[in-house]
């Protein structure tokens, strides 16, 4: 056998660190206005480096996500809360900054997610972070790691009720 059980654990790694450096390259490169040589180099540098440091630091800390359906089904109610909320925002956010005044969002503890295997309950916890702070009228105050509820800061609530999916 070529690759040992050792071998195996670094070419894993090293698959995750290039499909990172891969993302973030892809990333910065869509925020470009022109593309030159010199900032390809550079991004790619910056996406091997940054790569390598984000497949080495979940290896450090011994984490794993596992994918469930239930995160990509986070992703309709998302694409509808986000101009539901940029409405919600604006609606509050205008009068304040025309008249200086104005209503301040409210704090909730979310029901607390299902117990599940810790893989699951971290990718539930990094993708749901990731998904309820996309929307523009939330932002994760605090989503505990021991099954205890997460706290968000809401501007206004209304359907869609993505908070309400990622915890179901």
């Amino acid at each position: 056998m070529i690759f040992g059980r050792e071998n195996a654990g670094v070419m894993r790694t090293l698959a995750e660190a290039v499909a990172w450096a891969v993302a973030l390259l892809l990333a910065w490169v869509a925020t470009l206005s022109t593309i030159s040589a010199p900032e390809i180099v550079a991004g790619v540098v910056a996406a091997l480096l940054g790569g390598g440091v984000a497949a080495l630091a979940r290896r450090v800390i011994g984490q794993a996500w596992r994918p469930t359906k239930d995160g990509v089904a986070w992703l309709p109610p998302l694409a509808l809360a986000i101009p539901a909320d940029t409405v919600r925002l604006l609606g509050r956010a205008l009068p304040r900054l025309l008249r200086d005044r104005g209503a301040g969002g409210t704090g909730r503890e979310l029901p607390p997610p299902p117990a599940e295997e810790p893989e699951r309950a971290a990718f539930r916890q990094g993708w749901g972070l990731i998904v309820l702070g996309a929307s523009p009228g939330s932002v994760v105050v605090d989503w505990p790691p021991d099954g205890r509820p997460p706290i968000v800061h809401e501007l206004g609530s209304g359907p869609p009720d993505v908070a309400g999916q990622v915890t179901r």
